[in-house]
């Protein structure tokens, strides 16, 4: 309502003009991302000399070695991350710190991703011990609550770090600074970008501070161009799909918002303009990868790029309907999607062969976006929000929606045969879609927003 009112005012300029005004920030971070990716990928091959897509079965480097070892000497470690996580939910929900409280958007994120977390810690196929896994969830979903939390960019920059560090030493096949890269470069471009639009005398800092802001949030969800390895042999903790899955989409809703209201009107439009930019990119970069990958594992992670690419889009439309449709979509992610990547790793580790029946069926509807789960208000408010901008992005949009149903029985065949607890844990997260899919306006019928 507030932002209306500006717009209508003229303190803020329209969705529509600032789409156009933001044509070629959005062109040159195309090509800013393509060279980004390609030095990006230099510099991986270089640092982990060549080495880190061939280190499975051996030891890693010696850094990820003496942290891991140290947190071995720790004998109740599983039990002081669960109560720490626990500690930082309780602390991001019902103490009144200033510093410290999440918006509705948020906690309804936290909700929905401790609903997902319980039904795969409970019925999850994993080789993992699940009194080991329950803690690690808990952290997890601490370390989401802070993240949604902290009102102080920098802050949020220090914990990126933080929690970075933390995940990069949980046991897994890529070598820990391949790991620690992704969340310390998200540190570091939204550090920057936030102090560059602090420097309120000059105008040109600001833009690209809010350039910046944008492509951190991308380096924080393994988005392109800052894409992690995946591994489909790496335990589920420690794959860099948690990043992308839990950790990125709780930074995502709470940092959005809150950065939007401290933006200038040309930093808005530059900031605005690089999220759809992101956006149409890896939404593409999605479709056409879970097309043309060999292996299912990659078409899994390129599902995740283009439900995020969804959310970008949303995001930088700077209105109501884009964002409502960003926060489902990333519920969806959380809540959705990462407790069916868990239910198929058995197939993409090899371990099980793929199957279609009717369950896997459900799954693929569900993936599509289809009526009346999840993904179909999503798909919704998206597009009636980019038309009140430009037909030709809700075109856009549109494409990348019809062409991602191709995608999605390739990936429903993963899942296997569901028998027992995995058919139950799967009609369980059919269920969360559905909710999702019937209550898109949960917040505001809770009263919270």
């Amino acid at each position: 309502t507030a932002l209306a009112a500006a717009i209508r005012a003229g303190a803020v300029p329209s969705p529509r003009r600032m789409l156009a005004e933001a044509v070629p920030a959005s062109v040159g971070l195309a090509l800013m991302a393509l060279g980004l990716g390609t030095a990006l990928g230099a510099w991986r091959r270089s640092a982990s000399g060549g080495t880190a897509r061939g280190c499975r079965g051996q030891s890693p480097d010696r850094a990820g070695r003496a942290i891991r070892q140290t947190l071995a000497h720790l004998p109740a470690a599983p039990l002081g991350w669960a109560l720490a996580g626990a500690a930082a939910v309780a602390a991001a929900l019902a103490a009144p710190l200033p510093a410290l409280h999440p918006t509705a958007a948020a906690r309804v994120l936290l909700a929905t991703s401790a609903a997902g977390l319980a039904v795969v810690v409970a019925l999850g196929p994993h080789g993992e011990g699940r009194l080991r896994l329950a803690a690690l969830a808990l952290a997890c979903l601490g370390a989401q609550a802070l993240l949604a939390g902290l009102a102080d960019p920098v802050a949020l920059a220090v914990l990126l770090v933080v929690v970075g560090f933390a995940a990069a030493a949980i046991s897994g096949t890529r070598a820990y600074p391949v790991r620690l890269r992704g969340p310390a470069m998200a540190a570091f471009l939204l550090g920057l970008g936030w102090a560059l639009t602090r420097q309120l005398q000059v105008h040109w800092m600001g833009r690209v501070g809010g350039l910046g802001l944008a492509l951190g949030l991308a380096a924080a969800g393994g988005l392109f161009p800052y894409l992690q390895d995946l591994d489909p042999e790496e335990p589920a903790s420690a794959s860099s799909l948690v990043w992308t899955g839990l950790l990125g989409p709780a930074l995502a809703v709470g940092l959005v918002p809150r950065i939007l209201s401290h933006l200038s009107a040309d930093e808005v439009r530059i900031f605005g303009g690089t999220l759809v930019g992101l956006g149409l990119l890896n939404l593409g970069w999605g479709v056409i990868g879970a097309w043309r990958t060999a292996t299912d594992a990659a078409a899994w992670r390129y599902s995740f790029l283009a439900t995020w690419g969804l959310a970008l889009a949303g995001f930088g439309l700077v209105e109501p309907d884009g964002r409502a449709a960003a926060e489902l979509a990333l519920a969806g992610i959380v809540a959705v999607q990462l407790p069916l990547w868990v239910w198929a790793r058995p197939v993409l580790r090899g371990l099980q062969p793929p199957a279609a029946g009717p369950l896997n069926g459900a799954v693929a509807v569900v993936l599509a976006g289809a009526p009346p789960f999840a993904g179909f208000p999503v798909r919704l408010l998206l597009l009636r929000g980019s038309t009140e901008v430009s037909w030709q992005l809700a075109g856009l949009l549109a494409l990348g929606m019809l062409a991602w149903v191709v995608a999605t029985p390739r990936l429903a065949r993963t899942l296997g045969h569901p028998r027992g607890a995995t058919a139950l844990g799967l009609g369980a997260v059919l269920g969360i879609a559905l909710v999702l899919g019937l209550v898109p306006s949960l917040p505001q019928l809770a009263g919270l927003r």
